[in-house]
């Protein structure tokens, strides 16, 4: 979750900061799901977009992900 958030904030070619609506999609398989501690790198990525942006988030399930973690985030003015 970590590097997701890296990527998403050392790239100077991403700028959130210009939308404020969000829908966040998290995904991870069943014996490897989220942690609790991964969840302050949710509110660092919410951090990024402006303080009145409208966030909506969920988490999925794909087993195929392994120790993966999916991120599916559409960002809308």
């Amino acid at each position: 979750m970590e590097q997701i958030f890296h990527q998403l904030s050392d790239n100077p070619s991403v700028d959130l900061s210009q939308y404020n609506k969000v829908i966040l999609l998290f995904k991870t398989s069943r014996l490897h799901p989220i942690k609790m501690s991964e969840m302050s790198n949710v509110k660092d990525i919410i951090g990024c977009f402006p303080n009145e942006v409208s966030v909506i988030w969920g988490l999925g399930i794909d087993d195929s992900l392994d120790k993966s973690l999916s991120l599916l985030m559409i960002c809308s003015k």
